[in-house]
């Protein structure tokens, strides 16, 4: 539209300036203009004001015609020169962005086996082959409207996999949030629940190994549909160190994503504090240190998926299965540490989590699946090159010594040079041991083996 625009805005002065060469010379006295190449010159300057004027009104009855349509356009960010999507709305303001991203896995050797899955009982727990999978493929939209309103609509492509149920495209986010007051916002729709700083706290995109460790992915409920209310209370009394505090306090429905219904009459109450205690810079480097501790509590019907991603239910030979609630009285009681260091090129994150669960299923009563994991991240070449060691443990208990440990070494690169969060490519080693059949042998090996590689990007 701008364009045309200044194209219109050409053509008006071409337009005067045709008329103040034109004017003089018609005003002549008639006896000075007696050549025929004079009135030539006349005829074509009135020619070209003629068109010049035509072409004028048509630019100026599209410019028009665009405004009052409202059509959508695209624009470039001033601040950030990322292309945005924005829509003329019908109400006082709005915007809509869209963007998304791609990760796709290629897996050899023990695949799956940081997960509990080797080749095990038979109808229980089958190996997993190598692969080449395409873990992510989102595409959503998201931004603002009205003056207090944000949204965002998002599902993914890449769910064809065989881990969990879902086999064809569906939501992830969907989701309204009124942030209206910073000290309490409140979200309703289907979102990330706040519990587990591995996956609430680290977007996709921003994990420095390839997949997240059992532990959140066995305890930790995913996305629910419901509503919570969060916010910064220091954002207004103490601006400068609104970062300082951060609250989540959501109630869900307690049965995981894109289920409509919930399981019974009881909803799930999840909680999450988070404290940023220092910010500032440390041996000359930018720095950053966040504590968290979050926690919930679920009643569950039978058949209820605990998780839709990660295995927590001991099979016969130690290895791990989804769980579903065999009871109608199940109750899950979590709870939660977590810190996030960062210090210029390093990074260092650990958290410890767990579950109890009570009559989730008949053989076992009550037991209280458990573990941690510890990530360190150094840029050997700032922003382009990284390398990463990661250390895992999880502990289902419901067998005596069904405990796993893994460890992870990795590289990442990132082509651009901007660091995690636009192109990466990841190249990871994982070696996982099962003390469970290190103790009993006759099920076969105990230790497993995986390479693991990722190329992923954002738009």
């Amino acid at each position: 539209m701008k364009s045309k625009q200044d194209r219109a805005a050409f053509l008006a002065i071409g337009l005067a300036v045709a008329l103040c060469v034109a004017g003089p010379i018609r005003g002549q006295d008639a006896s000075n203009v007696t050549s025929a190449t004079d009135a030539n010159r006349i005829q074509k300057l009135e020619d070209a004001v003629r068109q010049l004027s035509s072409q004028n009104q048509q630019l100026q009855q599209e410019i028009n015609d665009l405004k009052s349509s409202k059509l959508t356009h695209i624009l470039s960010s001033a601040e950030t020169n990322e292309p945005a999507l924005l829509v003329i709305p019908g109400g006082k303001e709005g915007q809509l962005v869209l963007g998304g991203y791609f990760q796709g896995n290629a897996e050899f050797g023990d695949v799956d086996a940081y997960r509990g899955s080797w080749a095990g009982v038979k109808g229980h727990n089958e190996r997993v082959f190598d692969r080449f999978r395409l873990r992510r493929a989102r595409l959503g939209v998201w931004g603002d409207f009205w003056e207090n309103f944000d949204y965002k609509l998002m599902g993914d492509f890449g769910q064809s996999d065989g881990i969990s149920p879902r086999t064809a495209f569906s939501g992830t986010d969907i989701y309204l949030n009124w942030h209206g007051l910073p000290e309490a916002n409140i979200k309703f729709g289907q979102f990330d629940t706040p519990f587990g700083m591995e996956q609430f706290s680290i977007p996709d995109m921003l994990t420095l190994t390839p997949e997240r460790s059992e532990v959140t992915e066995g305890l930790r409920p995913e996305r629910q549909i419901g509503v919570m209310v969060w916010g910064q209370p220091l954002a207004d009394v103490w601006p400068e160190e609104r970062d300082l505090l951060a609250y989540y306090f959501g109630v869900f429905n307690g049965n995981l994503r894109n289920i409509t219904v919930n399981d019974n009459n009881n909803f799930m109450y999840m909680g999450r504090v988070e404290a940023q205690p220092f910010q500032g810079r440390l041996f000359g480097q930018p720095t950053s240190w966040k504590l968290g501790v979050d926690g919930y509590y679920s009643v569950d019907a039978s058949n209820t998926l605990v998780s839709q991603t990660g295995n927590i239910w001991t099979q016969p030979d130690g290895s791990l299965a989804p769980l579903n609630v065999q009871t109608r009285s199940d109750q899950r009681l979590a709870g939660g540490v977590d810190q996030m260091f960062n210090c210029g090129p390093l990074t260092v994150q650990a958290e410890y989590l767990q579950t109890r669960f009570h009559d989730a299923v008949a053989t076992v009563r009550d037991f209280t699946a458990h573990g941690y994991w510890v990530v360190t991240g150094f840029q050997v070449i700032p922003k382009k090159l990284e390398l990463v060691g990661k250390y895992e443990y999880f502990d289902p208990d419901q067998l005596p010594s069904d405990d796993l440990w893994t460890t992870t070494g990795g590289i990442n690169y990132y082509p651009r040079g901007n660091g995690p969060g636009e192109i990466t490519l990841m190249l990871d080693y994982l070696h996982t041991w099962s003390h469970f059949r290190e103790l009993n042998p006759d099920f076969g090996r105990d230790q497993f083996d995986e390479i693991m590689t990722r190329a992923e990007f954002s738009f």
